[in-house]
């Protein structure tokens, strides 16, 4: 037997050692962050859904058992068109979640109200002093800030920059729209890749034939996204989120950062799409399928709820 062979024999032991290290020891990699997300916009809340409204609220027991039933498994909810910011979260949300806005001069203000289960927190970014974005309002009190900050979870880990946006509304607007979008897009360059980005909300999104352009609104902010390189794309979404009478519109949208994944399509109420098996007839009818109903007693939006994998 040649002396090679021998020292073949010897090292044999030590190669079936690393081969065990190197092929059949597991990978331990970190798993992605599951976060269920959803924006809701209920119409003029604190004025019982009308702008002339005395403050006469009475969708209080509706919104309440319409959330607690459709979006239990919610971790964040993003609200927008929030009037009275103290009530809602006195007779709607506080039991099980926790709730940040910003303050506004006007009585009638639409806030952007963001709302998290009691296992997050939601902290300022350390470049504000509060979680308006007035920027993207033109530092004006006529328009909606955006709300911003970072969500963090309970164990202390920082989880992702939250955006949560109403936009100019009208379908002839969209220059607006597209001047606040800019602005974003430069807000999301200087918070840089560290952390995963979360834009969602009302961005009053109009097709060409309302809107006279060329494109959804949409996807011009989206193309504006690109040119400014911001990183973010928009969760595809087919499915009308306002819906009344005599409309219906993909008005609610969620953009994220690349890296973030998206497990399964996006869920909307079926108020808002399903006309084979929602019913229009009388208010009365309790039924929150029955878009009367649901008009009336909820909203004339409908929630827009999704899984993300943060990594």
């Amino acid at each position: 037997m040649s002396r090679k062979y021998n020292s073949f024999l010897k090292l044999l032991p030590l190669i079936c050692v690393l081969f065990t290290s190197l092929f059949l020891t597991p990978v331990h990699v970190q798993a992605k962050t599951r976060l269920n997300v959803v924006t809701f916009n209920i119409r003029w809340y604190g004025l019982g859904g009308d702008f002339s409204g005395t403050g006469s609220e009475y969708r209080d027991p509706s919104i309440r058992e319409f959330i607690t039933t459709y979006l239990s498994n919610a971790d964040l909810i993003l609200f927008e068109e929030i009037v009275d910011v103290r009530r809602f979260y006195n007779n709607v949300i506080r039991d099980f979640m926790n709730c940040i806005t910003y303050d506004h001069p006007s009585s009638k203000h639409q806030h952007v109200v963001l709302c998290y289960k009691k296992d997050f927190k939601f902290i300022k970014e350390p470049d504000d002093k509060n979680y308006a974005l007035e920027s993207v309002a033109f530092n004006s009190d006529r328009y909606r800030p955006a709300l911003h900050g970072i969500l963090v979870h309970q164990s202390g880990r920082a989880l992702a920059h939250v955006i949560g946006l109403h936009l100019k509304a009208y379908p002839e607007k969209t220059d607006v729209r597209l001047q606040q979008t800019a602005i974003l897009a430069k807000r999301l360059n200087e918070l840089g890749n560290r952390l995963p980005v979360i834009v969602l909300g009302d961005m009053n999104s109009h097709s060409p034939s309302e809107n006279g352009q060329y494109k959804n609104d949409y996807e011009l902010m989206q193309d504006v996204f690109d040119r400014n390189h911001a990183g973010v794309m928009r969760v595809p979404n087919n499915y009308p989120t306002f819906r009344n009478d005599q409309q219906q519109h993909i008005l609610d949208h969620v953009w994220v950062s690349y890296g973030v994944s998206v497990p399964q399509k996006p869920w909307v109420f079926k108020a808002c799409w399903d006309q084979r098996r929602t019913v229009q007839t009388r208010a009365s009818s309790r039924n929150y399928e029955n878009l009367a109903y649901y008009n009336r007693y909820v909203s004339d939006h409908c929630p827009l709820a999704m899984t993300l994998l943060l990594p």
